[in-house]
């Protein structure tokens, strides 16, 4: 007999609550004992049964559950209707005793998976959890309802099929159960499966469905997936817009680029933003002035849409229509700043058929006769800045960057002067000088600055700008008087004035000023049409001295005689014996004149090379060629000192006639008689020198042979011989032969001190060749000597090739003495130095050294970051704290490579604050969003970043990861320039509500600034309401 028929149970009230109870007890007798009661109750026990489905007691629920089970299909249709209407308890104790019903309970659940209900689909799903013994009918209802159109009864489906231990049979139904769980990474790696799924979710989804299919589609790379973008960016809902415009962005591919050129025309102004966010990552550029101010517009550049003029009036006075009233009182003030330009075209927006533009138009006018107004009273100092006023800062700084400063201001000069530490008197005197109409005035002024030294330079640097070129002229030779080295580069450029008396003036100062980087125009100007600039230029060139010389050397090869002839008379100044075999070597030129040049040079070096001028006239007399020996004779037969008739007597025993009977003819010229025992010395000194030379050159000769034996005897000659060889050793360094010349370096580094001196002489006045291979092998060498002369390269060599063989040399050392030489390398012009000056510091291991090779990825070369990163590996754990504290501070580019490097060196993080300020350098907000709370301090310090995308990235996180510790970041984004921020920072602190107003409201007591406080008064009231 059934339950309910019994009528000799009449239990009580009390005695049912108090059943009611134990199900609930600790005591699993008692609560089996209740069970037993409250089925044998009967009818009377239903209704509190019911009831007590939705206990706070999880355990009275189930027991209740249990024992409605029991009752059969009696209680089954009120069981159907609680999983329909009931709360979430109730329908769950619902659920569980229709679950005990087995298939009795099956064929009303099927009916209620077609209810157009959805709240009886998804309490079938519920309850069909619970019949999964039933076996596979179940399993294919349950999948069935995965394809739901409702997300609640999906989900539902999805978690009675976890309750069941059901496994996907393929991959279609996989990408159905991630659907309905919001597994969106799993989602997007279903690929193809998931787009028929994502396309119908897109018909039927509601907008926090469709904004969550935006982001599973840009991570799928199917051709459809970007087709449903682009639905998606023409949805209706904004925030579903904006999505599909941040998930095109994220798909990287350039197809979608004319979709979200078109979003930037979106009437909300946040998605504008997303699309021009999503066209710079995709490396988007205008094609057309009005995409660039569209563009401009939407990412709130506006002192470039100031410079672009007449090109953005379109825009402008189409967005004084826009929803968003900052974007219409912002274009207001960009037309404002242009001036007539926008003054016009907004006066022709007035007589605009359409209503809407004239009424904007109208309050643009209005507003910028108050703005113009109020610029011709005095403001209160202390007046907050509004959001309009912010760019109108922003346009007036891009305006002062741009203008030419009024050098003929008086107080422009004083202030000058005043900041230089002039006196008063000085100040007031040269101030009006200086400013004066006359130039003759100026000119006058500034024989006075410079009278002042350091204190009146700056004055000088800003009087070559000057309009007059007398003006300018006293300028550059008072720079040049006072040797001013920062100077240098600005005189270096007016040594291109088209008027040769400033190029005279810049070549001789430059000269006084002695900066080597000026060497190469100098001796640009030896071909300068006017042969006092390149008289100036050659006298210059001499006085900086031996480290011109390799750019001398260079200009002997020019094709233009008048350079090569300006070249010589340089060199013949250069009080360096290496002048004199420059000189020699151009005897052999082609043109006359430059031959007559090089032998007036050499007879000019016996006024201060004397004895090197003698003993290479004794090499020429031995080894030169015969236009050598001729030059050489005509330049000692111009010298007076008894001593070059001598060496004339050298040439007298030539075996060439002609060379011999020169010789003779210059010594009877002098009229003077000839000593027969210094003819007879001479002639001994010579052959021995012949002898000792021609040793030398069997022993080169010796090395150079592809014969092993023949070149280890010509080695172990070298060591007999001694240092007479070392100097012929170093000159064979510039052949060209790779093989010999590490021959040669290994037995210069063998022969000890003298070589190693000769080699540090090579590595200041070689060649470029032999500069390289002095320098590649001294850093065999750790010693004082060797380590300062390779620094010395990096502060002083012209060649760059030459300064990235010293840096790599100094690496190889290792020695921690280079350090400082290798930091000041590490800011190089030349990239490569950099870069070998930054491996370099990797390898010496100084900690000293990290500052510089942190500050290294301030750099957009990716090489020089790559190679920083490889250098603090090699230091180790100080680089590796070093780059923690770094990553917390600079811009949004530094901070990714200073990730990627913690990426290289398998930085393992240590507290959460530290992988939340990396994950912020990644920009992988949702990743920070799961560390939660902890990150809310870092993403704090982010809302008054000068990127507007960095500041929407953290407080979009902060939203995201919400609690009352959000409050304060959010409340201060609410008053921020950007649009995009302040609305975001608005809809957080509305969807935490009431917790915000406190802080709300301190804002509105505590603040000066009128925009900020109305800001958060309209907040409180849509909070409160």
């Amino acid at each position: 007999m059934a339950l309910f028929d019994r009528k000799d149970n009449k239990n009580d009230t009390d005695n049912i609550s108090y059943l009611i109870s134990a199900l609930g007890s600790k005591d699993w007798k008692l609560r089996q004992e209740a069970a037993v009661g409250l089925a044998q109750a009967g009818k009377p026990a239903l209704i509190p049964l019911l009831k007590s489905l939705d206990s706070d007691n999880a355990m009275i629920r189930s027991g209740a559950a249990e024992v409605l089970g029991a009752y059969g299909e009696i209680a089954l249709p009120t069981l159907l209707k609680l999983i329909v209407t009931g709360k979430e308890n109730v329908r769950d104790g619902a659920a569980r005793a229709i679950g005990q019903n087995g298939e009795t309970a099956l064929k009303p659940l099927e009916e209620a998976l077609k209810n157009k209900n959805y709240k009886s689909r998804r309490g079938a799903a519920l309850a069909l959890g619970y019949l999964g013994y039933l076996g596979p009918n179940i399993t294919g209802l349950l999948v069935g309802a995965l394809e739901d159109q409702n997300d609640e009864v999906r989900l539902q489906a999805a978690k009675s099929l976890e309750n069941i231990n059901w496994k996907p049979a393929n991959r279609h139904q996989a990408a159905l159960y991630y659907y309905a769980t919001d597994d969106t990474d799993s989602l997007a790696k279903s690929g193809r499966d998931a787009i028929h799924i994502l396309k119908s979710g897109i018909s039927t989804g509601n907008t926090a469905r469709k904004r969550k299919i935006a982001q599973v589609l840009s991570k799928i790379n199917e051709e459809e997936s970007l087709i449903l973008l682009v639905k998606l960016l023409e949805d209706e809902q904004p925030e579903v817009r904006q999505a599909a415009a941040e998930a095109l962005g994220n798909a990287g591919d350039r197809r979608v680029w004319q979709f979200l050129v078109k979003a930037l025309d979106d009437h909300i102004s946040y998605v504008r933003v997303e699309a021009a966010w999503s066209l710079d990552r995709t490396g988007w550029k205008p094609s057309d002035n009005d995409q660039k101010a569209k563009y401009l517009m939407t990412k709130e550049r506006w002192a470039e849409l100031v410079q672009m003029r007449e090109a953005a009036l379109p825009v402008l006075i189409s967005s004084l229509k826009d929803d968003d009233n900052s974007i219409r009182l912002k274009s207001t003030e960009v037309l404002r700043a242009m001036g007539n330009v926008g003054y016009a075209a907004i006066n022709e927006a007035l007589k605009s058929d359409d209503p809407k533009l004239k009424r904007a138009a109208a309050h643009a006018v209005a507003h910028i006769k108050q703005k113009n107004a109020e610029a011709h009273s005095q403001k209160p100092k202390d007046r907050p800045k509004s959001p309009e006023d912010e760019i109108e800062e922003q346009i007036k700084r891009q305006k002062a960057s741009m203008a030419k400063r009024d050098s003929k201001s008086e107080e422009f000069w004083a202030a000058i002067l005043r900041k230089n530490n002039v006196n008063e008197e000085r100040v007031l005197r040269l101030s009006k000088a200086l400013s004066d109409e006359n130039e003759i005035i100026r000119s006058a002024a500034v024989e006075n600055l410079k009278s002042l030294g350091s204190a009146g330079t700056e004055c000088i640097l800003h009087l070559l700008a000057d309009k007059k070129n007398n003006v300018k002229i006293a300028a550059i030779e008072a720079l040049g008087d006072l040797k001013v080295k920062k100077a240098a580069p600005y005189i270096l450029k007016l040594s291109g004035d088209k008027n040769e008396n400033i190029r005279m003036a810049c070549a001789h100062s430059l000269g006084q000023i002695k900066e080597p980087k000026t060497i190469p125009g100098l001796i640009k100007l030896f071909s300068d049409n006017h042969t006092g600039v390149r008289k100036e230029a050659s006298h210059s060139i001499s006085e900086i001295g031996s480290i011109t010389l390799p750019f001398v050397k260079k200009a002997f090869d020019e094709a233009d005689i008048t350079v090569r002839i300006t070249a010589i008379d340089a060199v013949s100044g250069i009080r360096d014996p290496v002048s004199i075999s420059l000189t020699v070597r151009m005897l052999n030129d082609s043109e006359y004149d430059v031959r007559i040049s090089a032998i007036k040079a050499l007879t000019n070096f016996s006024e201060y090379l004397f004895n090197p001028l003698m003993d290479e006239a004794l090499r020429v007399s031995i080894r030169g060629n015969f236009m050598e020996k001729t030059g050489m004779i005509s330049a000692l037969s111009e010298i007076e000192d008894l001593r070059a008739k001598e060496a004339i007597a050298a040439f007298a025993s030539d075996q060439d006639n002609k060379i011999k009977s020169l010789a003779l003819s210059a010594i009877k010229s002098t009229q003077e008689t000839e000593d027969p025992g210094l003819h007879k010395k001479l002639v001994i000194q010579k052959q021995e020198i012949k002898e000792e030379i021609s040793e030398i050159d069997r022993i080169i000769s010796g090395l150079k042979s592809d014969d092993n034996t023949v070149q280890m005897k010509a080695a172990e000659q070298v060591f007999m011989m001694g240092n007479e060889i070392i100097e012929p050793l170093i000159a064979s360094l510039d052949e060209n032969n790779p093989s010999f010349q590490n021959i040669v370096a290994e037995i210069l580094i063998g022969l000890g001190d003298p070589a190693i001196k000769g080699l540090i002489k090579a590595l200041k006045t070689g060649s470029t060749a032999v500069k390289i291979i002095a320098a590649q092998n001294l850093g065999k060498i750790p010693e004082d000597e060797t380590i300062n002369a390779l620094c010395d390269v990096l502060y002083s060599e012209t060649n760059p090739e030459v300064r990235i063989v010293a840096a790599e040399s100094l690496g190889f050392t290792g020695d921690k003495r280079a350090v400082d030489a290798l930091i000041f390398a590490s800011a190089d012009e030349n990239t490569k130095v950099r870069a070998s000056a930054i491996r370099s510091l990797g390898y010496s291991g100084d900690k000293k050294a990290i500052p510089t090779l942190i500050k290294a990825f301030e750099e957009d070369d990716t090489y020089i970051a790559k190679t920083a990163t490889d250098s603090l590996k090699n230091i180790g754990s100080d680089a590796t704290d070093a780059l923690v504290n770094a990553i917390k501070s600079g811009d949004g580019a530094y901070k990714l490579k200073i990730a990627h490097a913690l990426d290289a060196m398998a930085w393992v993080p240590e507290t959460e604050e530290a992988i939340t300020y990396y994950l912020i350098a990644k920009r992988n907000w949702n990743e920070i969003e799961r560390i939660g709370t902890p990150a809310i301090a870092p993403l704090s310090e982010l809302t008054d970043d000068s990127d507007i995308d960095t500041r929407l990235g953290a407080v979009n996180a902060i939203a995201k990861i919400g609690g009352t510790e959000a409050i304060p970041p959010l409340s201060a984004a609410i008053s921020d320039i950007s649009v995009m921020v302040r609305k975001k920072a608005e809809c957080a602190l509305i969807e935490i509500g009431d917790p915000a107003v406190p802080y709300l409201e301190e804002i509105v007591a505590s603040t000066n600034d009128p925009t900020k406080r109305t800001f958060a008064m309209n907040l409180i009231r849509k909070i409160k309401s």
